[in-house]
């Protein structure tokens, strides 16, 4: 999964293996539906949701194979002698993993997992690819709305910047938040 672009993965959740499960049967969006319709008269349900399951599969599998790595190598970025310690003081495994281990582990993953999860943000805008409106999306539909791309390019550059101004939005304070719980973090490990 980690070898493979975002895009095709996307396009063979959506398309692929979706065509595939149509064709044994299995509807996810008739699922949903049958279950939702007891909860709210079907409103929860989306026409658009046979393409926003495949998505989120999609960027699921594939971002669980790059989040899987990183807490992985955080786990294992704890020195061995740390587990040793913590069991010859007479801590359980269970005492040793939440005390000891994950306090630790948790400066390591931290920053990888913010930038997977902001990456995987920005991806939602591949997302378009098998039908799922996305803010892209509608950045260009209101270019088409507020401007004639043949005769102002002006303001279909400024829709897509503020488009991007949105991501920016989006995107920064996640980074911010991250930087602080990671000084936070810190500072509790240490004293």
């Amino acid at each position: 999964m980690r070898g493979t672009p975002t895009l095709v993965q996307l396009l063979v959740w959506g398309f692929g293996i979706g065509g595939l499960l149509s064709q044994w049967g299995f509807d996810p969006r008739q699922i949903a539906f049958d279950v939702m319709s007891v909860l709210q008269s079907n409103r929860l349900v989306s026409p658009l949701f046979n393409y926003i399951f495949y998505g989120i599969l999609g960027l699921g599998f594939n971002y669980g194979a790059y989040l899987s790595k990183v807490f992985r190598s955080g786990l294992e970025g704890v020195p061995k002698g740390q587990t040793g310690a913590s069991l010859s003081l007479g801590l359980s495994g269970r005492q040793t993993l939440w005390r000891i281990i994950l306090p630790q582990a948790i400066l390591i993953i931290l920053p990888p997992f913010t930038n997977n999860f902001i990456t995987l943000m920005q991806d939602c805008a591949l997302l378009v690819v098998i039908g799922v409106p996305e803010l892209q999306n509608m950045t260009s539909n209101m270019t088409s709305t507020f401007a004639n791309p043949m005769t102002d390019p002006q303001r279909k550059l400024f829709i897509y910047v503020l488009g991007a101004m949105f991501y920016f939005a989006l995107c920064f304070p996640l980074s911010r938040l991250s930087r602080f719980l990671e000084q936070r973090w810190q500072r509790s490990a240490i004293s």
